[in-house]
């Protein structure tokens, strides 16, 4: 792109990233319709030789949407691992404060006797920082510390699932023009986390669903749409996890 295209799309983006972050601070102020599960933040699956998963991150790591963590992305992922491979699961979920990248290896530091036995951990994070105008500099140097962080506290032979940030051009919550700034905004973070991702042995990314890619998503007050998404991003995430550790699968 010629310098002067660069410099034009430059001034477009900017102004549109700051409509989104107040429009972005005025749902978050006005969020009475936000759904949280209220029961204790963890759950097992029966079964020999359990192993253990920790999600950490921002509202849809720990169950946005949902009346019971269950039905959220720990839940989701426990029973559908437990399933492929016959072993037990035992899971949790855990929030980062403000949900910003800046603030997770405070969960690190608080959970160490947890990740100490933990095998596998999913990081979801990145929408409220896409929508919150953090820079790219900062967001890769936050990650590359959390997943240091994650990598000392863990088992030698654990994994880390960082999940890709959803499409930004599809939340229905901002408009248009927003839309698509922080649609930009969230691919060139998917990109630095890719690429730190692959500088951390025990790390892998896992891609947003396919099938959830073209949906409009506008907050609702009701579970069903929820409940669908946390069932296919799981699902992509224990396709990964499996892959990359060679699981043995139940025939």
């Amino acid at each position: 792109m010629p310098h002067d295209r660069k410099h034009h799309s430059a001034r477009f983006l900017a102004p549109a990233r700051i409509v989104g972050f107040l429009e972005f601070v005025f749902r978050r102020s006005d969020s009475s319709g936000d759904i949280f599960p209220q029961d204790e933040p963890r759950g097992f699956v029966e079964g020999p030789d359990p192993q253990r998963v920790l999600v950490l991150g921002e509202a849809n790591a720990v169950g946005l949407g949902t009346t019971q963590h269950a039905l959220g992305m720990a839940g989701h992922f426990g029973r559908l691992l437990a399933s492929l491979t016959g072993r037990g699961v035992h899971w949790s979920a855990v929030p980062v404060r403000g949900n910003r990248i800046h603030n997770a290896w405070e969960v690190i530091e608080d959970e160490r006797d947890l990740l100490a036995r933990t095998d596998v951990v999913i990081v979801m994070m990145g929408i409220v920082d896409t929508l919150s105008l953090t820079s790219r500099g900062r967001w890769a140097a936050d990650l590359s510390h959390t997943l240091d962080c994650l990598t000392e506290a863990l088992p030698h032979d654990a994994t880390i699932l960082l999940t890709c940030i959803p499409p930004m051009d599809n939340a229905g919550s901002i408009s248009k023009l927003a839309r698509f700034a922080a649609g930009r905004q969230a691919r060139l973070f998917n990109r630095v986390s890719e690429s730190i991702a692959r500088q951390h042995r025990i790390c892998r990314t896992v891609a947003f669903p396919q099938d959830l890619r073209q949906q409009l998503w506008v907050p609702q007050s009701r579970q069903e749409p929820y409940v669908a998404m946390y069932s296919a991003w799981s699902a992509a995430a224990v396709a990964e996890f499996v892959s990359e550790r060679g699981a043995p699968v139940r025939p």
